[in-house]
């Protein structure tokens, strides 16, 4: 060996050994393969070069260039998939030396704006007996070929480089599991304190981190159907529907990727790549969708950090559901409690001094001071039928189907579109002597009603009495608002309540109160003088 030759020789092993330091330094991955390729590039005087990274069926996930400026890489267009030539050392990773890629039988030629290229370099890249990729270096500088050397030393590169990606590897799904550990306790802790939202926002971000996904979204599972809820950041156009069919697609399991056979869910998310995550089981079930809307890498499986998460957070979810649900059955039971203890002390002692009041009536008394007693029995059986109201709502529970229960949540839901206070009482067999159809026409005048004291009265208090007394339902519905004027006609709403009444033999009257304001009377008889037919 000539002095010259092994000059050279000492200033390549030194070049590699400080590659081989510079890879073996870094442990964030994406910084490890970019580095794989400067170095390459640097150690066999390369004008370009570029590490191509194989996923599922041969084909490109991945491709780092150096050599490119960004301006001509954006001509370019996407990223090579591991077709022609650079698909050769995918089919076959062994070395590949060339004086011309051109001419090469598996080359398809360059796209347009592609810079024009002819010696190549090529060396597959393994990992514990794994091809994990390629690295490509092509145009030698100076017009010359790359030697034996050349690809002796690149060889040399792609070993160091495999353990660097490996350390990189693992240090990341260390991270991932350290994260995944931190995010399951921080779930824990919002499903057992009660914040619902908070848990599944930490759920969704976990999940799109550790999958290196651009979007996610959770959705929990409630009586009424998917919700979405604790979504890191705006729900994209069209996801706000998407949890049932999330939740179809992972069926019983713990969660999967999205393939060629969800391609409908992915058309509707404006995905190219998913994957589909559940935690829990019935009510409260949790499902999260995650995915990609342009090219970018995504684990060909669920990382095992993810899985650990799942089975983890599944638990807490459970766990959560159990402990809201014995604190329902808690309040549910004070409630009976409270309900009870009114109905057996409070009210049988109202009932008691009326009755003593009553049998005042009996004695010789002044005539302010009989008026004044008579007062007070009415106001002691007001007093009791407000009681017995709020018995039967501490009584009453979500899904009943009675009349007096769907009476309730009408109210409810009237109040949130009023500035009126509405108080609902009700008298008699309210339950059990109205039939269906009947219950039916009633709901929908008193909906109309307050309706129209949202609409037009500017009341303060609206006062809704529903009596079952002398073979008729009758329904009072009085506000203390405008009132209205003596030429009032009605409009449709006024129509479609009289037009009720009249199918059932009943009547309407529409007038203003004792005291101002608008009183609406509706009394149909619970024997029905015409068949009646559904409004």
């Amino acid at each position: 060996m000539s002095e010259v030759a092994a000059v050279t020789a000492e200033v390549r092993l030194q070049g590699l050994l400080r590659a081989v330091i510079a890879v073996g330094r870094e442990l964030d991955l994406p910084t490890v393969l970019r580095r794989v390729v400067e170095v390459g590039v640097e150690l066999v005087d390369a004008q370009y070069g570029a590490l191509g990274v194989i996923g599922e069926e041969g084909r490109l996930t991945q491709f780092i260039n150096v050599g490119l400026d960004p301006s001509t890489a954006r001509l370019i267009g996407d990223l090579p998939e591991g077709h022609g030539l650079l698909g050769q050392l995918v089919r076959h990773p062994r070395p590949l030396r060339l004086h011309d890629l051109g001419e090469h039988e598996s080359s398809f030629g360059f796209p347009a704006h592609h810079p024009p290229m002819s010696t190549f370099l090529g060396v597959p890249i393994r990992i514990r007996g794994e091809v994990f990729g390629n690295l490509y270096l092509t145009e030698k500088r100076g017009g010359l070929d790359f030697t034996q050397e050349d690809e002796a030393v690149v060889e040399a590169l792609a070993v160091a480089a495999g353990v660097g990606i490996d350390n990189a590897r693992l240090f990341a799904a260390a991270q991932r599991r350290e994260q995944a550990m931190r995010a399951g306790a921080a779930v824990t802790t919002a499903l057992i304190s009660g914040d619902s939202p908070r848990a599944l926002r930490i759920v969704a971000e976990l999940t799109r981190d550790v999958m290196d996904a651009e979007l996610a979204a959770a959705w929990t599972s409630t009586p009424g159907g998917w919700v979405a809820a604790g979504t890191p950041g705006d729900l994209p156009e069209g996801w706000d529907e998407l949890g049932a069919d999330v939740a179809a697609r992972v069926g019983h399991g713990p969660g999967r990727l999205l393939t060629a056979a969800d391609a409908d869910l992915l058309g509707i998310a404006d995905l190219r790549v998913g994957a589909a995550i559940a935690l829990g089981s019935g009510p409260g079930r949790v499902v999260v969708l995650v995915g990609r809307r342009t090219d970018g890498p995504m684990p060909a499986e669920l990382p095992e950090p993810l899985t650990a998460f799942i089975s983890q957070v599944s638990v807490a979810v459970e766990l959560a559901q159990r402990r809201r649900d014995a604190e329902d059955l808690a309040v549910l039971e004070d409630r009976d409690r409270i309900a009870r203890d009114l109905h057996d002390h409070v009210i049988q002692r109202l009932f008691a001094v009326g009755m003593s009041l009553e049998s005042t009536g009996r004695f010789e008394l002044p005539e302010g001071a009989a008026e004044r007693v008579r007062r007070c029995v009415t106001d002691l059986d007001d007093t009791i039928r407000d009681i017995r109201t709020t018995i039967f709502e501490l009584q009453s529970h979500d899904g009943e189907t009675g009349l007096r229960a769907r009476a309730l949540v009408l109210m409810r839901a009237a109040e949130r579109t009023m500035s009126a206070r509405a108080v609902l009482h009700f008298d008699g067999a309210v339950d059990f002597g109205v039939s269906e159809d009947v219950a039916d026409h009633a709901l929908a005048v008193l909906r109309e009603a307050l309706s129209n004291v949202a609409r037009h009265a500017a009341a303060g208090n609206v006062q809704v009495l529903m009596r079952v007394a002398e073979g008729e339902l009758a329904l009072r519905i009085a506000d203390d608002g405008s009132g209205i004027t003596t030429d009032f006609h009605g409009g449709s709403g006024t129509s479609n309540m009289r037009s009720r009444a009249d199918q059932l033999g009943g009547r309407l009257s529409i007038g203003p109160g004792a005291e101002g304001g608008t009183l609406v009377e509706w009394v149909v008889p619970l024997e029905q003088i015409r068949p009646a037919t559904r409004a």
